[in-house]
């Protein structure tokens, strides 16, 4: 895959989601991810738009939005907290299905652990409401000063946690891996955006180069510390990016 393979994921697979080629996944490293909007997203902002119109009509958004650290496993009395002072939080969960002792739990964590986006009304109040939130360590800034979080990045969160990307117990609901094998497997040819869902690169993403329909294997290129590196996977590793 060449730079102009790149190119063309990025901007096929939009500004904020999932690790592409460099940029940090939110599941995998949620503090990597985190300090990349902070460091690369805001600075950007002057450069392209980056908010969405809110709402049918196009309204603007009616608060601002800030990630609040918060100390270990506080994330729950921090948006209770955030929520009686009027300030909207945002702490998506992963909803992961396990067996232990041979009985299917479904096991729930922070999607974040120790991050809560917080939504602050207009005009904003004193940034020391959110830091008096029980749990509450700092609010995510630089050079001391908090950096507001751009709303399309909570929006995109927001739309892929509402889609159960997260949560395993919606994915088998929508039937995922159940449908006629032609029909599963249809999707799976060249310059297919695929996740790998299982194995050494599980949560990767990349580009599929070649199929072997007859062994159901795909020959899929990751990036692998800053190279693209072809990767042999089963059918049943991968899915629609």
């Amino acid at each position: 895959m060449d730079q102009q393979g790149l190119q063309r994921l990025d901007a096929v697979s939009g500004p904020f989601r999932g690790a592409r080629y460099g940029r940090p996944d939110i599941q995998r490293d949620p503090e990597a991810y985190m300090q990349w909007i902070i460091e690369h997203v805001s600075e950007q902002a002057g450069d392209r738009p980056l908010e969405m119109p809110m709402g049918p009509k196009g309204a603007p958004p009616d608060r601002k939005w800030f990630v609040v650290v918060t100390d270990p496993q506080k994330e729950r009395s921090v948006c209770d907290d955030l929520t009686r002072e009027g300030i909207e939080p945002f702490a998506p969960l992963v909803k992961s299905l396990v067996i232990r002792k041979r009985v299917k739990c479904l096991v729930t964590r922070p999607l974040m652990p120790r991050y809560v986006f917080a939504g602050l009304p207009l005009p904003l109040p004193p940034f020391r409401v959110v830091l008096e939130a029980h749990g509450a360590r700092e609010i995510l800034g630089q050079s001391g000063a908090p950096v507001e979080v751009p709303s399309v990045v909570v929006i995109d969160l927001k739309r892929r946690d509402a889609d159960g990307e997260w949560d395993d117990s919606q994915r088998q609901k929508k039937g995922y891996g159940r449908e006629p094998a032609a029909r599963l497997w249809k999707w799976v040819k060249p310059e297919a955006l695929v996740r790998v869902l299982s194995g050494p690169f599980k949560h990767f993403n990349g580009i599929v180069e070649e199929v072997d329909a007859g062994r159901k294997l795909a020959k899929v290129g990751i990036a692998i510390f800053g190279r693209v590196s072809p990767v042999e996977l089963q059918f049943d590793q991968i899915e629609h990016a």
